[in-house]
């Protein structure tokens, strides 16, 4: 269990290589673009995720890196000083609110999205003149100060590490309908990677439960309040 749960950390890594996916409708050409964007992002981030952790690992002995969150901080100590360490964590903040400002500009166009689709959150359907979706990033950034203010950094980081990876299962699982759908004849990888996925998620899932039972619920009642939201908002359209 703990090994699983130690997965869902390193997920938040990976997590935001489909974000391009989400200025689909603002992208030229996307059929060409969003491959090739999805494809670099994630190889780009798998070899600076791995080439950062062989220094990591390298550089401190492992007793000295468990149960630390600034792992990055004590090894720039540890090779350079504490003046460079300062400097580093410095610049690891700097990355922190890049990411922060790409999740802005994708996470919104998914909470728009919903204002256009469901009449009862027509507010989230509102930009700024030649600019972005300003009541979803109002939204959004409501929503992310009552988890930062009701949640620890490591139970947060399991609550929604926990959800996503339902979701993600959820996602890949759609693959299957889309091939029925639209007759998709592409062959490479499939089913075994889709079902490979699913099949990981659904392990994190299982033992990130038994794991961290308390964070798992709260993921749990999460969706089931969002399943009830849905069945009503489409409940609405239809009579409207």
């Amino acid at each position: 269990p703990a090994f699983a749960v130690g997965i869902i950390y390193i997920y938040f890594s990976y997590s935001g290589w489909n974000g391009a996916a989400y200025l689909a409708g603002e992208i030229k050409n996307p059929a060409k673009t969003l491959p090739v964007a999805l494809l670099a992002g994630t190889l780009i981030v798998v070899s600076l995720y791995i080439s950062l952790n062989v220094l990591f690992l390298t550089a401190v002995p492992l007793d000295r890196l468990s149960g630390v969150i600034e792992v990055g901080h004590v090894v720039a100590v540890s090779l350079f000083g504490d003046t460079v360490g300062k400097f580093f964590s410095g610049l690891i903040s700097i990355a922190l609110i890049s990411s922060v400002s790409a999740m802005i500009m994708t996470g919104p166009r998914v909470y728009e999205a919903m204002g256009k689709d469901y009449q009862a959150l027509f507010f989230l359907n509102s930009r700024l003149k030649n600019g972005g979706p300003l009541s979803a990033t109002i939204l959004q950034a409501a929503i992310a100060l009552i988890l930062i203010l009701t949640f620890s950094f490591d139970s947060l980081l399991t609550y929604i590490g926990f959800t996503l990876s339902i979701f993600a299962a959820l996602t890949v699982a759609g693959v299957f309908l889309v091939r029925k759908t639209l007759q998709n004849k592409w062959r490479w990888g499939y089913p075994f990677l889709p079902l490979l996925f699913i099949a990981l998620s659904l392990w994190i899932v299982i033992h990130s439960f038994y794991d961290r039972p308390f964070e798992s619920l709260t993921g749990l009642v999460t969706i089931a309040g969002s399943l009830l939201l849905y069945f009503l908002l489409r409940n609405n359209n239809k009579r409207s």
